[in-house]
């Protein structure tokens, strides 16, 4: 309720700026998305394209296209589940079919007579620990050895491609309109 709050809302939440941004988001020209440009969007339509932006699409870029980002046949797959109303904070998360790294199922106290014990924190499960995991890194170090020198026996996958990734590379979301904006009303054509 202070003004300085007011002020900043009122200057990123207009029809120009909404207008502005869901446009490029559904027709194609912004493959990535951040948490701040998805606000006061609700497409259910195309929300496909719209989730590639932020788990097969950033994947691909990073170059781990082939390891993360989808839910596929033969890929190390994270599924992040959640709470809709705690949704920065994963209710589970699933690395290869199985519960992995920090996650819980909403963990309590492991004496409690109850399901739903408080307080609940994240715990490392099972598959957190051992070679189940998987770490990520390039292909000099996978051809110099140096996963023996460093001692690594956990699954490990090497960085690819990330060097020629171009926009047609961009799983549902492949379009380069040419955009032409109008700078003192803040329009667009595509």
């Amino acid at each position: 309720n202070l003004k300085e709050d007011l002020a900043f809302a009122s200057s990123r939440i207009r029809a120009e700026t909404i207008a502005a941004r869901n446009h490029p988001t559904r027709s194609g020209p912004s493959s990535i998305s951040g948490s701040d440009s998805v606000h006061g969007q609700n497409d259910n339509f195309r929300i496909r394209p719209l989730r590639a932006k932020y788990t097969i699409n950033p994947a691909i870029v990073s170059g781990i296209g082939h390891v993360v980002g989808s839910v596929e046949v033969g890929k190390f797959a994270d599924l992040v589940c959640g709470s809709r109303s705690f949704c920065a904070k994963p209710a589970i998360i699933l690395k290869g079919g199985q519960v992995r790294e920090y996650c819980l199922v909403t963990n309590g106290n492991a004496h409690a007579s109850i399901p739903t014990p408080e307080p609940v924190r994240q715990r490392k499960m099972f598959e957190a620990y051992g070679k189940s995991p998987a770490k990520i890194r390039s292909c000099l170090s996978r051809s110099r050895g140096l996963d023996k020198v460093y001692g690594l026996e956990k699954r490990r996958y090497a960085v690819r491609g990330c060097t020629k990734v171009t926009k047609t590379d961009m799983v549902l979301n492949s379009a380069t309109p040419k955009l032409d904006i109008n700078p003192s009303n803040y329009r667009f054509a595509c």
